[in-house]
Order: C-alpha cells, then sequence, then structure tokens
C-alpha cells in the first residue's frame, strides 16, 4: 500500500487543520498516511488504523502576528530544534508522496522545517512526489520573497492542488506568479467535511455564530449578542473557538445571565460544525473556512471579514448571491438586526459549486501514485 506524509501547522485559527484532515479522511480509503501536526492539539483527528497522528512541539501566534510558544517555555529556536528531533526520529522510512498544507505560498516562517523534510524523504525516495494543498487564497509576502518562493516550488514540488473553484478564486487572484506554474496547478474544489447524512434535513429555528479558532471575532459576536431579544423564536448558538480569551467567554456568560437571554446559548467547540450548519437556518461567522460550510450545506450566511484575504473570499462569494457582508463600520444593532431578518427571508440562492477538494484530491493523486487497496 502506498504511504504518505501530510504536513499541516495551524496558527491563526482552526480552517487549515480541519480542511487537512478532511482531506487525509479521502485519502486513507485508499493509503496509509503520517500526519505531522504543527499547532496545538484540539482533539481532532481521523478515525481509520490507517491514519497516524504525530504531534509536534507546538507554535501559536502572539497579539502581533508572529510565531511563538502557546505555553511560554520555549523560545521559537528551542520548539524548531526539539521538532526537529522527532522529525528526525520519524522520517526513516520511504514515502511515496509528501502533502504540504500551504507552503510554500504560505507558512513562510517553516520554511527551513519543511525543506528539511523533504531532502530527509527525497534521500529514501528520490521518486517521491512532493504536492502543495493551497487553500483558496495566499498569503502576502514581500517582493523579495517571490523569487524565493518560486525557485522553491519549482526545485522541490510537482504540483499544487488548489482548494478551490477556479469559477469563483483562482490562484492568480492571489498569487502573483500563478501563471508561471500554470502547467503544474490543479484545482480540486474547496474542502468541507462531506459525512452530514443524506436525504432531507430538518432545519432548525437555530442561528450558529461562530468565530473560527477564537483568536478574533469578538466585535461580531457582542454585535450579535446585543440583537438576540428580537429574535425570541430563533436559538442562537455562540461557537467561541477553542482559542478564545477567557475573559471574552466570562463576558458572554455575564451578558447571559444579566439579560435573561434564554435563546443564547454557549459552545467552545463543535467538531460535528458541518452537520449541525446544514440543520440551521442562518450562520453568522467570519469570512474562513465557514463560507464553503454554509455553501455545502446551502446555508444562508452573513460574513464579516476581518482581513484583506477574507474581503476578497467575502466578496467573490456576495457576487454569487452566497453570503453578506457584514463590515466593521455596520456592527450597529440596527444594521445587524436588519441584515439578520433580511437573510432569515430570503432562500439560499440556486448555485453549483464544488465543494469536492478532498475526494477530488485523490482522485488527482492517483495517476501518479496508483496503489489503490
Amino acid at each position: 500500500m502506498a504511504k504518505g506524509l501530510f504536513h499541516c501547522q495551524q496558527l491563526f485559527g482552526v480552517g487549515n487543520l480541519v480542511r487537512s484532515l478532511n482531506v487525509c479522511r479521502s485519502l486513507t480509503q485508499h493509503y496509509e498516511i503520517d500526519f505531522i501536526h504543527g499547532g496545538v492539539d484540539i482533539g481532532l483527528t481521523v478515525d481509520s488504523p490507517r491514519f497516524h497522528k504525530i504531534l509536534l512541539p507546538p507554535f501559536t501566534v502572539d497579539s502581533a502576528m508572529r510565531i511563538c510558544d502557546p505555553y511560554q517555555k520555549m523560545s521559537v529556536q528551542e520548539i524548531f530544534s526539539e521538532r526537529k528531533k522527532v522529525l528526525d526520529h520519524l522520517l526513516l522510512e520511504p514515502y511515496d508522496f509528501i502533502i504540504t498544507s500551504g507552503f510554500p505560498f504560505n507558512k513562510h516562517e517553516f520554511t527551513q522545517e519543511i525543506l528539511h523534510i523533504i531532502n530527509k524523504v527525497k534521500a529514501q525516495n528520490p521518486d517521491c512526489l512532493v504536492i502543495c494543498a493551497q487553500r483558496d487564497i495566499a498569503s502576502k509576502f514581500k517582493d523579495k520573497r517571490i523569487g524565493e518562493m518560486l525557485e522553491i516550488f519549482n526545485q522541490y514540488y510537482d504540483y499544487v492542488f488548489v482548494q478551490s473553484d477556479p469559477t469563483i478564486l483562482r490562484l492568480e487572484d492571489s498569487l502573483s506568479f500563478a501563471a508561471n506554474i500554470k502547467d503544474k496547478t490543479i484545482y480540486t474544489g474547496f474542502v468541507t467535511q462531506q459525512d452530514i447524512g443524506h436525504g432531507q434535513v430538518t432545519r432548525l429555528k437555530r442561528i450558529i455564530v461562530s468565530m473560527g479558532g477564537g483568536i478574533v471575532g469578538e466585535d461580531l459576536m457582542r454585535s450579535v449578542a446585543r440583537v438576540t431579544p428580537f429574535f425570541p423564536q430563533y436559538e442562537f448558538l455562540f461557537i467561541l473557538g477553542p482559542y478564545t480569551n477567557i475573559a471574552f467567554v466570562n463576558e458572554l456568560e455575564s451578558f447571559k445571565l444579566n439579560t435573561s437571554s434564554s435563546n443564547v446559548h454557549l459552545s467552545m467547540f463543535l467538531a460535528n460544525f458541518t452537520k449541525e450548519l446544514s440543520q440551521s437556518v442562518l450562520s453568522i461567522s467570519l469570512a474562513g473556512s465557514t463560507i464553503i460550510d454554509a455553501c455545502y450545506t446551502h446555508t444562508p450566511a452573513i460574513v464579516y471579514p476581518f482581513t484583506q484575504e477574507q474581503m476578497l473570499r467575502a466578496q467573490r462569494f456576495a457576487e454569487k448571491g452566497a453570503v453578506r457582508m457584514l463590515l466593521r463600520e455596520q456592527l450597529e444593532p440596527e444594521i445587524v438586526k436588519h441584515m439578520i431578518s433580511e437573510a432569515l427571508r430570503t432562500p439560499y440562492p440556486d448555485l453549483s459549486i464544488n465543494c469536492s477538494g478532498a475526494d477530488n484530491a485523490v482522485k488527482a493523486l492517483s495517476p501518479f501514485i496508483g496503489g489503490f487497496s
């Protein structure tokens, strides 16, 4: 049976981890997978005997978005040194393929680590296929790094699997040299969790309000919380995220007590988020991976773009009628109340968006690897 190595480093939220695990869930239908996880472990995994999770000493980001130790015990260099020890012990057998999530078009801080992994694996199997699993939008980086990233991709990588529907977002929308690697680019479609059941879904009078990992989005949640009394017939389920500041959790708990908001419920994390979304009437979130979940489940959505990247994504999906955009200057209660009312009255549009990126990644890989079992 062919065996693959998957490198995943989440920092800011949980979208990268969830997408990577969804791809691995499809890969393990045919291949053995060693999954290198470099972020804080939140308990998510793939239930398969072919899936093996290797936890590296984790990184997160500080308030300035610099990588750091989540436990504030080691320096960045010390963590990288400890990670290298784990990797050198692991990388002693041949792999048929390597997938790096985001790199080299994101996660530039991990250049040395990932190139070390590729070189070690290539020493065991020079024919090992090397693939970048790239989300719909590449990170912005300084002009002086463009040549470096292109050189790394051309030297080390066979293909980039772009997790996007090209009718909405193409790699050239965010990557200046995308035309230079067109012959190595394969669009697989957006990635979301596919196992949400079949048949007619019963929609509950429930609105899911989420903010990804929980590092950002507090202003969105405060704004929505203020208007919950105007919708007493709906349950508002606030998904705070595993990295949410405890002070904000306490703030929302106090809001519930002080306003007697019986329709407000709090949860730190939903492992079955996509399924819960499919049973809800509205999604209110940042403009990250939740947009894809909303499209896959045909759930009307209001999105709050927090970064330039999220703004681009939100604009493209808004042009298709899949989402409504809520901007920072629109967080006043009357505007939020009106937008929620409009979204609840408007059915999800008749759209066809490719959300089968996980299964399509396997189909794209199989001609080069084979070894299905």
